[in-house]
């Protein structure tokens, strides 16, 4: 008799540690989910607002010239950029045991920042040493701008894995010193 119960009681832990197992998978992926949903949250803007900015560059750079809203715009755009780059850098630190990637770009985006910040007044002709400035973060934000097209981050629709964001910022300083663009501010 005892045996029997014995018997029983070992079914229904095992139940029960089955149950528990088939739970927490439902829940890791529900959490898999949304931690790449996140990710992709942080990453496409940075893409947007890289390209925006390349757009209003390109227009100062052939005409020589910017507005004081297309100053506001890149100021706003490289905010932004530093603020998701921040909040990667964050989920980075408590994923990966490796130092800060992306720490030089996002400190190269914030030296673009306080440059365009010190620009005062509705400016509407580039001197020469601005005109250079403007080229410099040209050839910045299109070496950001390649990484993204090379780890095909457009194609990933809500999938982004650890690999590919944790690449796609390592890159990011790897590409910046590489090409010798981190004291360019």
């Amino acid at each position: 008799m005892k045996h029997k119960v014995y018997t029983l009681l070992a079914f229904v832990i095992f139940i029960c540690v089955i149950v528990y197992c088939i739970h927490l998978r439902v829940q890791n992926h529900k959490l898999e989910g949304y931690v790449n949903e996140n990710l992709n949250n942080l990453l496409k803007p940075i893409e947007l607002d890289l390209q925006q900015n390349q757009d209003i560059l390109n227009k100062a750079i052939s005409s020589g010239a910017i507005s004081k809203m297309d100053l506001q715009s890149l100021s706003l755009l490289l905010n932004d950029i530093v603020i998701n780059l921040n909040d990667l850098m964050t989920i980075e630190s408590h994923i990966a045991d490796t130092e800060e990637a992306g720490s030089i770009t996002k400190e190269l985006l914030f030296r673009e920042k306080k440059y365009i910040d010190s620009i005062r007044g509705g400016l509407t002709r580039l001197n020469e040493e601005q005109l250079q400035s403007f080229k410099k973060m040209k050839a910045i934000h299109s070496t950001l701008l390649n990484i993204y097209a090379d780890e095909d981050i457009a194609k990933t629709h809500f999938k982004v894995t650890n690999e590919k964001w944790l690449t796609v910022l390592r890159r990011m300083d790897q590409d910046i010193v590489k090409k010798d663009l981190v004291g360019a501010f």
